[in-house]
């Protein structure tokens, strides 16, 4: 399998963790809730990490979306995370990470033709 394919699929699955557990979900359960919220800083760090690895060749190609921030967002995370205004957290939640799995979608469908197949709300080779 293309590693970035791998990684684009990582990315996926990130998003749709973080919007089925954040969905309507209030700052203050994510302040309060360690588990959630380390939960939370983990998947933003993988979709980082995922992002970080991909191709210069996808990324150059795919530049509609600032790959070289969402690499920056694992050391955001890892260094800042508690002290990171949970506002902007929750706004990332809700409105970039749906336009990241959008855009991510459309590269996959258009980079890997036929490769993305849906099971059980995850993705999977046919």
């Amino acid at each position: 399998m293309n590693d970035d394919l791998f990684f684009l699929r990582h990315m996926v699955d990130e998003v749709r963790f973080l919007k089925a557990h954040c969905k309507g979900l209030p700052k203050e359960q994510l302040v309060h809730d360690e588990v959630l919220r380390k939960a939370v800083q983990k998947s933003l760090e993988n979709i980082s990490v995922a992002a970080f690895n991909l191709s210069p060749q996808l990324k150059m190609e795919w530049n509609m979306i600032n790959w070289e921030k969402l690499s920056q967002m694992q050391v955001q995370m890892k260094t800042r995370f508690l002290s990171v205004d949970q506002d902007y957290i929750m706004t990332v939640i809700k409105y970039e990470m749906p336009r990241l799995e959008k855009a991510v979608k459309m590269i996959m469908e258009q980079q890997f033709p036929g490769q993305m197949v849906r099971e059980r709300g995850g993705l999977k080779l046919p």
